[in-house]
């Protein structure tokens, strides 16, 4: 888990020795892309979530760059994602000669007394372990062969008809009992449902984030994997979306309780697209173990949502997004492949046999 608080004072200018002219340092820069000048531009403003995007567009277009690590870890500083920011940096300060700005920021992450009180980072000489592999020892291959075991499809089943129902989840439950009564434990199958209860199992998160919540089943499945779990949870609440009723926050909320719920539900009403954004501007910090994407299954709008909840994983934390091989949307799959070239710290999976499939990623940075 990453730490979060809020000891550190907005302006860091004056200590971290910020310049806006250091991007002139940027190599290329008569080439790069518009995104390092809206950068330049947010960081400077004060707008630290989009400075990060931004950059990490760059960090895209160009590799692991010094300067565009040092202005995005200015930007994960005043978020106070400090370990992050520390990895961003760690791989230049081991060179022989780092760079004064680098320097300067890895000496006020390693040595200020806000970080020291937090014990959020340590110096390269007092970490007892350095992650070669990354930070989880949890691979995709591993959670998804937890996901399809026959014991977890058990617990599953036990619970499974609970969980409020309409005429396409009574068809998804039969269908998961005839298909274990058929094959038993040789049965190999994905859906967000069995994906979310391992994760759930397996992360105890603190935090749970969804786009797309409609009758409350995932929110559930979460819940019944995490009973203490805090969930965030982000819906239009149309009514009879899909042509199946749609009863809204109330009803969501009372299924929760009826499954044991014991953490904090926050429901955030509207459009995603408006309501992800603003809720981040006001929530820099927040970071969530767990989240998933079924919202807008426009192209655009599941990128868009994509996009703006990766960097608010946190390290080790399970990305999923729903319906990859849904014959109604057959362009997701590729949006799905998209960010997971543009983030390399996330480890992917998909299933596409059987079904409207899934996918869902482990960060490991």
């Amino acid at each position: 888990m990453m730490c979060e608080g809020n000891k550190i004072a907005r302006p860091l200018d004056g200590v971290l020795g910020f310049d806006h002219h250091e991007s002139d340092d940027f190599p290329g820069k008569d080439h790069a892309h518009h995104s390092l000048v809206s950068g330049m531009q947010a960081l400077n403003g004060y707008d630290s979530l989009h400075a990060f995007h931004c950059f990490e567009q760059c960090r895209h277009q160009f590799g692991d760059i010094a300067n565009i690590n040092y202005f995005m870890a200015i930007a994960l500083i005043r978020m106070n994602r400090l370990v992050e920011a520390a990895a961003l940096l760690q791989p230049f300060i081991a060179l022989p000669h780092p760079q004064p700005n680098i320097k300067r920021l890895w000496d006020f992450l390693n040595h200020s007394d806000i970080t020291h009180s937090s014990g959020c980072v340590q110096s390269e000489s007092a970490q007892q372990t350095k992650h070669y592999f990354g930070v989880s020892l949890l691979t995709p291959t591993t959670l998804a062969n937890i996901a399809t075991s026959y014991e977890l499809w058990n617990e599953i089943l036990s619970f499974h008809k609970l969980l409020a129902t309409d005429e396409y989840i009574e068809y998804v439950d039969n269908f998961y009992r005839q298909s274990m009564k058929r094959f038993g434990k040789y049965w190999h199958y994905m859906d967000i449902s069995n994906v979310l209860y391992a994760s759930s199992k397996i992360l105890q998160p603190e935090r749970y984030l969804e786009i797309g919540v409609r009758r409350g089943r995932s929110v559930c499945v979460v819940s019944r994997g995490c009973p203490t779990v805090d969930i965030y949870a982000f819906d239009m609440w149309a009514p009879d979306y899909a042509g199946m009723p749609n009863p809204g926050p109330d009803f969501v909320q009372s299924e929760l309780v009826r499954h044991g719920h014991q953490g904090k539900i926050i429901f955030t009403n509207g459009d995603s697209h408006h309501t992800l954004p603003e809720f981040f501007k006001q929530n820099p910090g927040l970071i969530f173990d767990l989240i998933t994407v079924d919202g807008d299954h426009s192209e655009q709008g599941a990128w868009d949502d994509l996009k703006m909840v990766v960097p608010h994983l946190s390290p080790g934390g399970i990305l999923v997004f729903d319906d990859i091989s849904h014959p109604a949307h057959p362009y997701l799959r590729q949006v799905w492949r998209k960010i997971m070239e543009m983030y390399p710290f996330l480890s992917g999976y998909e299933y596409t046999e059987k079904g409207y499939g899934v996918a869902f990623a482990i960060r490991q940075d």
